[in-house]
């Protein structure tokens, strides 16, 4: 979870500042789950270069909630949060200065977006704000106040945690006291997830199922996953003491894997979801034989999913005709799996994407 903040200060001399507008977003990775947005009375005349420059004067803020109206508020919406922030060192140093004048320790990890973007959006012009979103085209209104620059702080963060998965930056640029939201075991584990198509599977010390899930992209789900302030993802987390990926090579053949493994390993923590099925799918498909050709794990490999009497019995991964056009073979090369009709339902949706090959009955 993160509090993307921003904070507009009365300025002055070092640590004698005051906060005069604050607004917090917190995000779940996904969306706006909370916020505050408020002016605040910093009980400190604002310098006049500040007014000019934020539009926040001294009459805007005399009827405005002091800061320790506000500091409970504060420490509850950015509660197990990543602090994110354009300048990160600046709005959590006023942060921290204000707590502690109410005699109050505030700590919190930190991550700075001018940091990040750094290292993931090289050679940019200029990494003000300003600037550096209307080269992203993202939108800024309210330049100067605390919600228009946190909120397109927001936007950027997006864009960065996007262009992260591919690089893993997140993890080791975060600052606080606290140890890093992933550990650097757990990060091995995810640099060695392929971003394919597949079934990822958590285990347990003695090497049993603890939690299985599939995606489009292996590495980014998994990666999503242990940075997720989930607690049915955190107690997964807690007992996972390895991970196995299955690669697939397409979308039809995760989601038998994943169906297929559920059945067979049996995840302490997945929860059960039930299927669709259609009985008119099983008398369409009733008298077909033969395989659904689809994308391999690698270049040059397929995928086949084998029916027989309109059901799905098996797949298998294969690299030559030779092996497809002797059924004999090919049947040799089949990994059995228990029928089931949800998978007709699959192969419908994906039949655009899929070749059909015929066995002689």
């Amino acid at each position: 979870m993160y509090a993307i903040i921003d904070l507009e200060t009365t300025g002055g001399k070092y640590n004698q500042e005051g906060i005069t507008e604050v607004a917090i977003y917190k995000f779940d990775g996904l969306q706006v789950v909370d916020q505050l947005i408020s002016l605040v009375n910093p009980e400190a005349p604002i310098q006049p270069f500040v007014e000019k420059l934020t539009g926040i004067s001294d009459s805007m803020v005399r009827t405005a909630p002091k800061f320790h109206e506000l500091a409970k508020r504060i420490i509850e919406i950015t509660e197990g949060c990543v602090l994110v922030a354009h300048n990160a060192q600046f709005d959590y140093r006023i942060l921290k200065l204000c707590y502690n004048r109410l005699g109050y320790t505030y700590e919190r990890k930190t991550v700075c977006t001018v940091d990040l973007a750094k290292k993931l959006i090289p050679d940019q012009e200029s990494y003000s704000l300003g600037k550096l979103v209307k080269s992203l085209g993202i939108p800024i209104h309210d330049r100067h106040r605390a919600s228009g620059d946190a909120l397109a702080t927001l936007k950027l963060f997006q864009v960065l945690l996007e262009k992260d998965l591919e690089k893993g930056l997140f993890h080791t640029m975060t600052k606080g006291p606290e140890q890093s939201l992933v550990s650097d075991k757990q990060w091995t584990w995810i640099q060695q997830i392929p971003d394919s198509h597949g079934v990822v599977v958590l285990l347990s010390k003695d090497e049993k199922a603890v939690y299985l899930f599939s995606d489009k992209n292996m590495y980014k789900a998994t990666y999503q996953l242990f940075l997720s302030s989930d607690d049915h993802h955190k107690r997964v987390l807690k007992e996972t003491k390895n991970i196995e990926a299955f690669p697939s090579g397409n979308s039809l053949m995760t989601q038998i894997l994943h169906h297929v493994y559920l059945k067979t390993l049996k995840p302490k923590y997945n929860r059960k979801k039930k299927l669709l099925s259609n009985s008119s799918l099983i008398e369409a498909y009733q008298s077909m034989h033969g395989v659904w050709i689809a994308p391999g794990r690698t270049i040059g490999e397929r995928a086949g999913i084998y029916m027989k009497n309109g059901m799905v019995c098996g797949y298998a991964y294969f690299d030559l005709n030779y092996q497809l056009n002797n059924p004999q073979i090919f049947e040799q090369l089949l990994t059995p799996i228990f029928p089931d009709p949800a998978y007709l339902v699959w192969i419908e949706a994906e039949r655009p994407h899929l070749k059909w090959h015929a066995f002689e009955s």
